[in-house]
């Protein structure tokens, strides 16, 4: 999978820097895909996601705005939920200060894998993770951590 993250500098604050995904150079993030395929039908339930995240760009991204270990062990791969828990999205913590978010979907299963399209969009964040962690432990400068952000040439 080819993908760069982009920082979302309105989400983004002296907290937690929060990016998102774009995969095979196309033009959106996986999070601005959430939001398309959502907004119409979901629309204060993506009112409320948008919140939250706005919180965690504010003050940091606080375990408890997550669900933690959606994943594999030790992934970070987390959910953000709306309050009435109809919307699941995927992101990967990195401690208090960096988020990635993801893609989701309406969650009507009792586990993501039993959900085709929900399944898809974990393992998408799954696999970037993996990716990212790789990246991170060989020293490259495709991604390398600067304070409480991340720098290098998959950063846009």
């Amino acid at each position: 999978m080819v993908f760069h993250l982009k920082k979302i500098n309105e989400l983004s604050g002296i907290g937690c820097t929060i990016y998102s995904p774009v995969i095979d150079n196309l033009a959106q993030t996986l999070f601005d895909k959430f939001i398309d395929e959502n907004d119409q039908i979901y629309p204060e339930e993506i009112e409320d996601i948008f919140y939250t995240v706005e919180a965690i760009g504010k003050i940091g991204a606080k375990e408890t705005f997550f669900k933690l270990n959606e994943g594999h062990l030790g992934d970070g791969v987390s959910a953000l939920y709306d309050v009435p828990r109809k919307l699941r999205l995927f992101c990967i913590r990195y401690g208090t200060e960096v988020v990635i978010i993801g893609g989701g979907a309406i969650k009507e299963v009792r586990k993501y894998q039993e959900d085709p399209k929900l399944k898809l969009r974990a393992e998408q964040m799954i696999l970037i993770s993996a990716a990212i962690t790789k990246i991170l432990k060989d020293c490259s400068d495709e991604i390398y951590w600067n304070g409480n952000h991340f720098s290098g040439t998959l950063i846009k």
